[in-house]
C-alpha cells in the first residue's frame, strides 16, 4: 500500500496542494480572515507545487529523463521557497511589537505592490514582510504560517521518501 502511494506521489501532492489552497481561500471569503502577501506568496507556491506535480503525472511514463528530472527539481524548489515564505512569517510572528514596527517591508496589499513597485521589488518587500503579516487570527494547535511549514515539508518528505524507494528497488 505504501508502495501505491508513493509511485503515485504526484497525484498526491496534486490534490493536497490544491486542498490547501481551496482551504485558505474558503477561509478568506467565509471566515474574514484576509491574506496578508506573504500568505498569498504561499498560496502561489502551493499553485506552483501542484502544477508542477501534475506535468509530472502526465509524463510518468515516459523514458526521457531530463523533463521529469527538470520537473522534480522544480517541484523541491517551489516547496522550499515556500517554506522559506512560511519561516519568514513565523518568524515576523514570533517579534515583539518594537521589533515589528521597525520593519519596513509591505503595507499594502501584494496586487498593489507589484503594480507600483515592479515584479522583483515588489516580491522582496512582500517576503520582508509588516505588521500586517504579523497576525495571528486563528489557532488550531499551530497558527497559518506554521500549518503551511508543516504542509510544505510534507510534500518534500513524500517526493523524498519515493526517491529512496526508488534507490532501493
Amino acid at each position: 500500500m505504501i508502495k501505491t502511494l508513493l509511485n503515485n506521489h504526484p497525484l498526491i501532492i496534486f490534490f493536497f496542494s490544491f486542498a490547501i489552497v481551496g482551504a485558505a481561500i474558503m477561509f478568506e471569503h467565509f471566515g474574514q480572515y484576509y491574506a496578508c502577501p506573504l500568505c498569498i506568496l504561499q498560496r502561489w507556491a502551493y499553485i506552483f507545487c501542484g502544477l508542477t506535480a501534475l506535468f509530472l503525472m502526465a509524463i510518468k511514463k515516459q523514458k526521457r529523463h531530463f523533463f521529469k528530472t527538470v520537473a522534480e527539481f522544480k517541484l523541491c524548489l517551489f516547496a522550499m521557497v515556500g517554506a522559506s515564505f512560511a519561516l519568514r512569517q513565523i518568524h515576523l510572528q514570533s517579534l515583539n511589537s518594537s521589533e515589528l514596527m521597525s520593519i519596513s517591508g509591505c503595507g499594502m496589499p501584494l496586487s498593489t505592490l507589484l503594480e507600483y513597485e515592479g515584479i522583483f521589488n515588489g516580491l522582496r518587500l512582500a517576503f520582508l514582510g509588516g505588521p500586517s503579516c504579523a497576525v495571528e487570527d486563528w489557532r488550531l494547535i499551530f497558527n497559518f504560517a506554521e500549518w503551511s511549514l508543516i504542509g510544505f515539508i510534507v510534500i518534500l518528505l513524500l517526493f523524498s521518501s519515493y526517491k529512496i524507494m526508488r534507490l532501493y528497488e
